[in-house]
């Protein structure tokens, strides 16, 4: 159970969900999945009004009927507060490409869907290349980004934030033999990142050791989407 025990947000600013559903405060719930997570979103009005709040979490043991035992014990747990949700302050993307120009379709989060470059792959600038997109109103989701490592080429590093051609801001993945991905998404608690809801961010992609005469890369990009 989740009780609010300061800040300024108003009763009825705040969500308190359990990734999976809202849940009331000072009501018991059972965490499932990978949990525990919880998230507390707070709503403010207009710029740049900031709500704060801070939350006493407890946990106990289950009595065996599905029900809490009554032994209460506080924990802390990770909260993740998103502040003015109704206006998003957006990054400078300048420099950025949309999805279209490396997918050849534009981003859509009503469906799964897997995104691949038209031609198989492309010629990106030595530097790297940006492709921005905004995350939607609401919803659950993960994008999970591939680059393949054949093209003769080593390692790629590929980055989702909200800074063109950043590839120290966290998530950052480097992709080398071995198969692995870049996963990022909205109210999915096992991800690297969360993306706030409105916001609009970049997927940064490079060769670590471009090739000036024809700097090929081959990405892909599935979006699950779950709510």
């Amino acid at each position: 159970r989740v009780n609010k025990t300061g800040g300024n947000v108003p009763s009825g600013n705040y969500n308190i969900n359990d990734s999976i559903s809202d849940q009331a405060e000072n009501v018991p719930f059972k965490m499932y999945g990978n949990g525990p997570y919880i998230s507390v979103d707070t709503y403010g009005t207009t710029a740049p009004t900031t709500y704060t709040g801070s939350f006493n979490v407890e946990i106990c043991a289950d009595d065996g009927t599905g029900l809490p035992d009554g032994g209460w014990v506080e924990r802390t747990v990770n909260l993740e507060s998103i502040f003015n949700l109704d206006q998003p302050s957006q990054p400078d993307l300048t420099g950025s490409q949309p999805w279209s120009w490396m997918f050849g379709a534009d981003l859509q989060f009503t469906t799964t869907r897997t995104y691949r470059m038209p031609g198989g792959s492309m010629i990106i600038p030595v530097e790297g290349a940006s492709i921005r997109f905004t995350a939607p109103a609401s919803g659950s989701f993960a994008m999970t980004f591939n680059a393949s490592f054949d093209l003769g080429f080593n390692s790629k590093t590929g980055s989702v934030n909200q800074g063109v051609l950043d590839f120290t801001t966290d998530p950052v993945h480097v992709w080398t033999l071995i198969t692995s991905t870049l996963v990022v998404g909205m109210n999915r608690p096992v991800l690297d990142l969360f993306l706030v809801p409105g916001q609009s961010y970049v997927f940064n992609i490079r060769n670590d050791a471009p090739n000036p005469a024809s700097n090929q890369i081959k990405v892909e990009c599935t979006v699950r989407v779950y709510s």
